[in-house]
Formats: structure tokens, sequence, C-alpha cells
């Protein structure tokens, strides 16, 4: 990538971090992940850019868009210096893929910014006098008149109106409950919202294949994310696509929370 604009700051600084740092940002900003897009673009390894780059690797790109060796989620931050430039290319790659753009590279240095400081003159501010009349003693509250409860009508029983007030409700209760019952049997019986079998045992073959499901979760993602790219670049259904790219972002974070976890079967 090409030089951009200077900017300083302390300590030792990195070009290829730098580069790593801006195509980490680009990638957070065009799926929405706000660990990436946060990221401060100094060219310096820290803590969170190893943990942004091990999510990258292992969150929003699948196993066709990066190596193993790459994809632990535990790349510590000497190895990610020492192979920064592949790490930058394969984020990169994955940006356009997806049909968002990499800023041009920022030129990084180690020379401090001097900032002039300037002294504020201390302004000193007599104290105000309070008039006398505030100390005037304040005048005796208003009597409040007593509150009284309003006397049921004449005949009326409240021990009875409550009485029936909570069996009423109780059968509402009671009905609610029996029609949900009752309703859910019906739909379980009926099969509404399962798959059928032979797809089920397709699905199973395929977890089987692929040894994990988070595999399956994260290659459903990259289904979603290209399904999305067709209908933007083929049909020009943004709506569409846009609703494909969001569902494909959530499969991204369902899959990263399952892994965080622990979870890996």
């Amino acid at each position: 990538m090409n030089g951009a604009p200077f900017f300083g700051e302390l300590g030792a600084v990195s070009q290829s971090i730098a580069d790593l740092q801006i195509a980490l940002v680009a990638l957070g900003k065009g799926i929405g992940d706000k660990i990436l897009s946060k990221i401060v673009v100094d060219g310096i390894m820290g803590p969170k850019t190893a943990a942004a780059t091990n999510r990258a690797l292992t969150v929003h790109l699948g196993s066709g868009q990066a190596p193993a060796s790459l994809r632990t989620g535990s790349l510590s931050q000497s190895v990610i210096t020492s192979q920064a430039s592949a790490i930058t290319q394969l984020i990169e790659t994955e940006v356009r893929r997806r049909g968002f753009t990499v800023p041009i590279s920022k030129r990084v240095t180690t020379r401090p910014r001097v900032v002039a400081k300037t002294t504020r003159p201390k302004v000193t501010v007599a104290p105000t006098p309070i008039p006398t009349a505030v100390y005037a003693t304040p005048a005796a509250p208003a009597a409040v008149a007593p509150i009284y409860r309003v006397p049921a009508p004449a005949g009326m029983d409240l021990g009875a109106v409550m009485k029936w007030t909570a069996i009423g409700l109780g059968v509402i209760i009671v009905g609610g409950l029996a029609y949900y019952l009752t309703t859910r049997r019906r739909f379980a019986m009926a099969g509404l919202g399962e798959l059928p079998k032979h797809d089920l045992d397709t699905l199973e073959a395929l977890v089987d294949k692929e040894g994990s499901v988070l595999d399956v979760i994260e290659g459903l993602s990259q289904i979603a994310f290209e399904k999305g790219d067709h209908l933007r670049s083929n049909w020009q259904d943004e709506p569409a696509a846009k609703r494909w790219d969001r569902l494909g972002k959530r499969l991204d974070n369902f899959a990263y929370s399952l892994r965080s976890k622990g979870y890996v079967p």
C-alpha cells in the first residue's frame, strides 16, 4: 500500500503492524464488529491488536481463507509481528471479497509529537455578598387536610367481591394455560418447524465430516454473505442483500461466542 499523511506517537512502531491494524479496522467497520473497528492505528503491537487479529482469523475468515496454523485463536504477539504482512494480505482479501474498501496505509514514525503547553492566568473571583433577606425566618407550612377513605356503598360486601374476583382470575389463567398446552401439542404432532428425517441425516453427516459444529455454523455464515453479494451484484436487490449480510453477521457472532466459552464439540 502507498504512503499517506504523517502521524506520530511515542514508543517503538512498525509499518507492517500499522497496515495490519488498518485492515482490521476496515473489516470491523464493514461487518459491524466493534472489537475490530475500535483498534487504534498506531503501529504498536499490543494485547488488543493481538486479540483482534485472532478474532478476525478464527471468526470472520473461514478455513478456505486462511491456513489452519493461523486459525488457532491463540497466536502470540511475537508470532503475529513476524507474520504481519501475510496476515494483512489475508484480511485485506477478505475485506475486498465482502465488497468493502481498505483505506490507504498511514506512514508511521518514532518521532513524538511536540505539543506546546499554555498556562492560563489564574483569575480570583471575589465572593458575592448574600442579601440579608435570605436569612429571614421561613413561613410556617400550610395545614394539610387529613385524608379520609371513601366508605363502601351500603349493602356491598367487599369480601365477597374480592373472592369472586380472585376466582375469575384463576379461571382465566387456567384456561389460558390449557389452551397453550393443547396448541403446543397439536403443533408438535403436526411436525411444524422441524426438518425432514433425510435432511437431518444429511446435516448430521456434514457435522461428522467437518468434525465440529462450529465449522458448519461458520460455513453457513459464509454462505449467507455470498448470497448477499450475489443479490447485490446480479439483481441489485439491496434490501434482500442486507438481510443476508445481517444473518451472516449473527452466525459469525454466535460461532465466536461458542468458541470463546470453550464449546467446541
